[in-house]
């Protein structure tokens, strides 16, 4: 079911965790040493001549996608003995991407994929022209609201924000069942949610509820009220329900399945009926990155059939992929009451709605 806005929109992000471990300095130094040794170049370089060598060497991955989940995928692709080998730098979304820009603007860039829980700034990236012209044969197989218009960036991860309780400490007649019970006066002091300002499955979470309009300010304004306990990262929020501490968080669907399946945690989840904020999460080849020949099998593989399941399978989440199936106890992502949205109005919107969440939270 898709639930559109005349002049709004929904998207689709992926989670920032920043308790997940992230690479060592000296970890990405060396892999940025190998990349080198391998005769990848970190200032200018000829496209031309790269593509027609041999698609090999060390490839390196930037993401808000975290390294619990990341990286056993990058070892899964490394299993396969292609002669590429993926390492993988994570930090949340906006920290992934100053280190990106960082580099652009410096002309030493290290990253060779890029991939964080944001669509906007591939829209920045590509007007740059910072995105590699390389259309993947398996774009395809994703719908118009998983890619570019001109097949530059795909879908590589959906996330759903939805919210979980304790069920050692709430039976399902006294737990919220939609946003507005989450938000009621009665879960004062009980409550949990992710900081939008920190990253993009934050921001989506109050883009999307902001732009329903069952919901919008005034439900935002309610749940303030509430002195609802932020966090700059997910993890900590789980922590906090599991142990009882806060009854009710908002979470990430992916990782109340992880808990839920593999770690037998004490939780149940609630996809709101008034909206399911989905967060998509692009990947791109970056095109001054150093092994774009390796960059692009890498890419590939990662939205293939059998990569998506990996992405799957490992991170808990939905696949964008119309030949994927969710997993097992989650529900179909067609069942999901979502907003369609215009990034452009997601992107040139972003300023001006984290000051009003400021404002409405008396940060």
């Amino acid at each position: 079911m898709t639930e559109k806005k005349t002049d709004k929109g929904v998207t689709r992000h992926a989670a920032d965790t920043p308790r997940e471990a992230a690479l060592t300095r000296r970890t990405f130094i060396g892999s940025a040493s190998a990349a080198i040794a391998a005769g990848a170049s970190v200032g200018t370089f000829s496209i031309i001549g790269r593509a027609q060598a041999a698609a090999s060497g060390t490839v390196t991955m930037y993401t808000s996608m975290p390294t619990s989940y990341s990286a056993p995928v990058a070892a899964a692709f490394n299993k396969l003995g292609k002669g590429i080998t993926v390492n993988v730098f994570y930090a949340p979304t906006y920290q992934a991407l100053q280190r990106l820009e960082a580099e652009l603007k410096a002309n030493r860039v290290l990253c060779d994929i890029f991939l964080i829980a944001d669509p906007g700034p591939f829209l920045n990236l590509k007007a740059r022209k910072e995105l590699l012209d390389y259309v993947s044969p398996e774009a395809k197989h994703y719908g118009k609201a998983d890619r570019d218009k001109d097949g530059l960036w795909v879908n590589g991860r959906t996330v759903a924000t939805m919210f979980a309780y304790n069920n050692t400490k709430l039976g399902a007649k006294d737990a919220p069942k939609t946003w507005q019970e989450f938000a009621d006066a009665k879960w004062t002091g009980k409550l949990g949610g992710i900081d939008p300002r920190v990253g993009g499955t934050g921001y989506s979470w109050y883009y999307v509820t902001r732009n329903t309009p069952s919901l919008g300010i005034k439900w935002w304004e309610k749940l303030a009220k509430t002195k609802m306990l932020l966090t700059r990262g997910h993890g900590a929020l789980m922590d906090r329900m599991v142990s009882g501490e806060l009854p009710v968080t908002e979470q990430l669907d992916y990782a109340v399945y992880i808990n839920i399946k593999k770690k037998k945690a004490p939780i149940t989840a609630v996809y709101p009926p008034e909206i399911t904020p989905v967060t998509i999460a692009p990947i791109a080849v970056i095109k001054r990155g150093p092994n774009n020949a390796a960059a692009k099998v890498f890419y590939d593989w990662w939205l293939s059939k059998a990569g998506q399941e990996v992405v799957r399978d490992i991170g808990g989440v939905y696949s964008a992929r119309k030949d994927v199936a969710p997993l097992a106890g989650k529900p179909a992502y067609d069942t999901l009451k979502v907003m369609d949205i215009d990034y452009e109005s997601y992107l040139k919107d972003r300023k001006k709605l984290t000051a009003e969440f400021v404002k409405v939270f008396g940060l």
